[in-house]
């Protein structure tokens, strides 16, 4: 994928990529060893993307859908970068002359080693031209791998093994050009969970979240052209703005207010220029 050259379009896009981590990934990421059952039943609930059969027997999402505007400049292309966690369970086992074995804690001098749920952040980038998406919708697959990994305790008598599953997802993208004597377009994103379930009948949500994208979002580049507001939009694309759907996520304008070539869709509803706003920039 091309490198976005344009220095404001650069430091916008990395006010992007420091809002979602604050406001999506932080929290996931960081929340100590030892976090009380409380708090840990709080984790997992932002912009999850489970698998279908059970997303839609549990009334959770199983894609989310980012419509949005562009005025086009010359050969317009979009960068998507669609970017969520991955979980990664820890688990512990104890050393015995028959081998390992599960445990609930290891010990090693004054620490004590709990299981828990860590997760692992992945991204898949694409870029296309504009004109292509509004020739055909793109499908393309996400596929990120899974992995086991045992790491002895020293003087722990034992093991923490941290095992991930793999992760099957797509991304569709489409862009429609609207009637009227502006040139706009509607660009539409959607990222779908592509697993199977792997088992008949109920399945816990711990489960679940193995195979889900969690914390789900995109940020969108243009290389030329801009994003149109859609919380308060210019009045001759109101109309065109009202008639955006957004399921799931909500698109933020991010960068200079002058020319916006970078939004953040995300499932936290933002305000455009957020990181200007927070003073994070």
């Amino acid at each position: 994928m091309s490198a976005i050259v344009d220095p404001a379009t650069d430091a916008a896009l990395d006010d992007a990529v420091q809002v979602a981590d604050a406001a999506l990934y932080e929290g996931y990421v960081r929340f100590p060893d030892r976090a009380p059952a409380a708090r840990k039943q709080l984790r997992w609930q932002f912009g999850v993307l489970a698998p279908r059969a059970y997303a839609l027997a549990a009334a959770e999402r199983w894609y989310c859908r980012t419509e949005c505007l562009v005025e086009p400049r010359g050969a317009t292309e979009v960068s998507v970068r669609t970017r969520f966690l991955q979980l990664r369970r820890r688990s512990l086992e104890q050393a015995t002359p028959a081998g390992f074995r599960p445990v609930d804690q290891l010990t090693v001098g004054a620490d004590r080693l709990v299981p828990w749920d860590e997760a692992v952040p992945a991204e898949f980038r694409v870029l296309v031209p504009l004109g292509d998406l509004l020739a055909e919708e793109r499908a393309l697959p996400i596929e990120v791998a899974g992995g086991r990994v045992e790491e002895v305790v020293v003087g722990g008598g034992g093991r923490v093994v941290r095992e991930r599953w793999p992760l099957h997802g797509r991304l569709r993208l489409s862009a429609t050009q609207l009637p009227g004597a502006s040139a706009l377009v509607r660009l539409r994103v959607v990222v779908e969970n592509a697993m199977a379930t792997g088992r008949a009948g109920p399945v816990p949500r711990d489960e679940v979240l193995r195979r889900s994208l969690i914390a789900a979002h995109c940020i969108l580049v243009l290389t030329d052209g801009t994003f149109l507001s859609l919380i308060d939009p210019p009045e001759w694309a109101a109309a065109a703005a009202g008639e955006c759907v957004n399921e799931g996520t909500w698109p933020a304008l991010v960068g200079p207010p002058d020319r916006p070539q970078v939004v953040i869709s995300s499932p936290i509803i933002l305000d455009d220029f957020p990181a200007d706003r927070t003073g994070e920039r």
